[in-house]
């Protein structure tokens, strides 16, 4: 089995790729790049589902089957269906695998966005596939539905393709990377972390010549400064003792004199021509050296100490999660403290952020009130919408912060202002938006649900770094492992029934 990609280029309303060639053959292949590079449709372009601006896609055998799972599992379709009256011991199998309650179906609207993501996963692999295709697959998914991914994916023998901001599931996984960078698609022969440090290599050795290329530049300058001074001050001086010359001296001693200073003024005219041309050369070598840095750079959180030092203080007591009571210690939330929300799939994390802080953490609506920062998990294209109207309808300084912290985030700003509508932003550029108009604002209190789904590694790297710097206080639902342990100090947990504080 194998998949051909020659000279494949896809220009929609702008150019994503062009000149993609590479040949997979069975096993695991993570794919990476930036949010809105193209990553989704290269997946599409691989299953044949899309057609290449330029270029042909070749399977062998033509007739190869092909499992496609898309990034948000939103309705229930007929592949659920079947897997929950499939009878077989491959369909049993997987429905045990992934927990799943035939029963849910029913219900699916109101499954958690990671029961829904089971169901979908359960169904791309249980279908027989030779090439299988994953997008963000580990999206929404809890600790044990990630395990049980690895667990089913380590059993195929097929051509596997993974979109993932899962760091340690590349790793785990993968033995290749496709990436998308600057329009092109590269593929290289090892697992995520691998290819990055090389990529990061020769990130630095570029720019380590371009700094040692241009420290020759500055002393090829000041040399023919130096040489030009000296130039005009020879010229100067043989046109003062050519006037002060009488016409009819012939005194041997004073032409040969006066030849030498002719000599000189030509001498360093030709190292000044020798040396503009060494200038010349340096120059268009450094023009040579590309400094392929990617877009973005360090987030920072803007910091409001709060008016008071505790941000909440609850007596033990219980709430109610769905229909389910929970019995909850009690808590408390001091200046400072940096808090992981854990749980499984459907546990209800979300709905008990919204009882201890209130709408704004499940609204979708970016927003600071005094008390609270915070973005939330879902957000779909309509939400891209809003957020882009809310973007142009910000001051002039506003907006200049908002659009700072998208370039931060690896976002072009005009290319997303340039967009009318959310249907034309992906997933992660919807994420990025969000974020930013959230981080724009100053607070002392940050809750975050799920902020890495959709995000690109890079953004993901980036926004690690700014939780990890930031001075005020942050609850934090994710299933990045990770990211919570270098941001984080303390864990609450949520289970069926009870709430358990762990120091």
């Amino acid at each position: 089995m194998m998949v051909t990609l020659s000279r494949v280029a896809y220009d929609a309303d702008r150019l994503l790729f062009s000149g993609a060639s590479f040949t997979l053959a069975p096993g695991f292949y993570g794919l990476v790049g930036p949010n809105g590079a193209g990553k989704s449709t290269l997946l599409r372009l691989l299953a044949k589902s899309l057609a290449p601006t330029t270029g042909s896609v070749a399977h062998a055998p033509k007739d190869m089957s092909v499992v496609l799972a898309c990034q948000e599992a939103t309705t229930r379709d007929e592949g659920m269906r079947s897997l929950a009256d499939d009878g077989s011991r491959l369909a049993i199998r997987t429905r045990a695998a992934f927990s799943l309650d035939r029963d849910d179906l029913e219900r699916f609207s109101s499954l958690s966005p990671g029961e829904k993501k089971r169901w979908q996963l359960a169904v791309a692999l249980a279908s027989p596939a030779d090439l299988l295709l994953l997008d963000e697959p580990t999206n929404h998914l809890d600790v044990e539905g990630r395990r049980q991914l690895v667990s089913a994916l380590k059993r195929s023998r097929s051509i596997v393709v993974i979109v993932s901001h899962d760091r340690a599931l590349l790793d785990e996984l993968t033995t290749h990377t496709l990436r998308i960078h600057r329009e092109t698609v590269t593929l290289a022969p090892m697992p995520y972390t691998r290819a990055k440090a090389e990529w990061d290599q020769a990130l630095a050795a570029s720019i380590e010549a371009r700094l040692v290329e241009r420290a020759r530049i500055e002393r090829s300058k000041a040399a023919l400064d130096r040489v030009r001074r000296e130039h005009e001050a020879a010229c100067v001086q043989t046109s003062r003792r050519a006037r002060a010359k009488d016409k009819n001296d012939s005194d041997a001693r004073g032409v040969m004199a006066q030849m030498r200073a002719d000599n000189a003024v030509g001498s360093l005219g030709r190292r000044a021509a020798q040396l503009r041309g060494a200038l010349a050369e340096k120059v268009t070598r450094l023009d040579t050296i590309e400094v392929d840095t990617p877009l973005g750079r360090s987030l920072f959180i803007g910091h409001t100490e709060p008016s008071r030092p505790r941000h909440l203080a609850r007596d033990a007591g219980a709430v109610f999660v769905f229909d389910r009571r929970v019995e909850t210690p009690a808590l408390v939330l001091d200046r400072g403290d940096k808090v992981w929300l854990t749980g499984k799939n459907g546990a209800g994390k979300t709905t008990l952020l919204r009882a201890l802080f209130g709408d704004p953490v499940s609204s979708a609506k970016a927003e600071t009130t005094e008390r609270v920062l915070a973005v939330p998990q879902d957000l779909n294209a309509d939400d891209g919408a809003r957020a882009l109207a809310s973007i142009k309808r910000l001051p002039p300084d506003e907006r200049g912060r908002v659009l700072s912290l998208l370039a931060a985030l690896g976002v072009e700003p005009s290319v997303v202002l340039a967009r009318s509508t959310g249907e034309t932003l992906s997933h992660g550029e919807i994420r990025k938006t969000w974020l930013a108009l959230a981080l724009a604002q100053a607070t002392g209190l940050v809750v975050l649900d799920e902020p890495t789904n959709h995000l690109d590694l890079p953004s993901i790297e980036r926004l690690e770094g700014a939780l990890a710097a930031f001075p005020g206080t942050l609850v934090l639902v994710t299933h990045d492992e990770r990211l919570a342990e270098r941001v984080t100090t303390a864990r609450w947990h949520l289970d069926e029934t009870a709430l358990t504080v762990v120091r």
